[in-house]
């Protein structure tokens, strides 16, 4: 059994608008995709971060969401970024390094949810940001 690393995944809304998030059974769910070698990305597997209603989430101008994504500690290393889809579009992070085990038949990864406001004002004027 290995030991997991984690990454932690910021998602700043410093826009004057909020951006709404489908929620289903509970959960909020996004999508970790890989950079291929020809340059695109493609979804790997599925982020569950549990939100405690069945109501869509409100990522609120203003606010921090930190996603912490557990993986492999040992592994190869790889360029990711989370995929959050909003009801006016997707949501993308910065993309940030985390190890893969191209052995581990997971397509689910269940993570953590932090909700925290108000952003700083130096997470900058993006919307989502990443850092391992």
């Amino acid at each position: 059994m290995s030991v997991p690393s984690f990454n932690r995944v910021i998602v700043v809304n410093n826009t004057s608008r909020q951006a709404i998030i489908p929620t289903k059974t509970r959960l909020i769910t996004a999508f970790i995709e890989l950079r291929q070698t020809d340059g695109q990305w493609r979804a790997v597997a599925l982020l569950r971060a549990p939100i405690g209603t069945n109501k869509n989430a409100v990522l609120h101008a203003g606010e921090l969401w930190q996603f912490i994504v557990p993986g492999p500690a040992k592994g190869r290393p790889v360029k990711a970024r989370l995929a959050l889809g909003a009801v006016d579009g997707t949501i993308y992070s910065q993309p940030f390094e985390m190890n893969v085990d191209p052995l581990s038949a997971s397509q689910t990864v269940d993570c953590w949810l932090a909700r925290i406001r108000p952003a700083k004002s130096d997470h900058g004027p993006v919307i989502a940001t990443a850092d391992k």
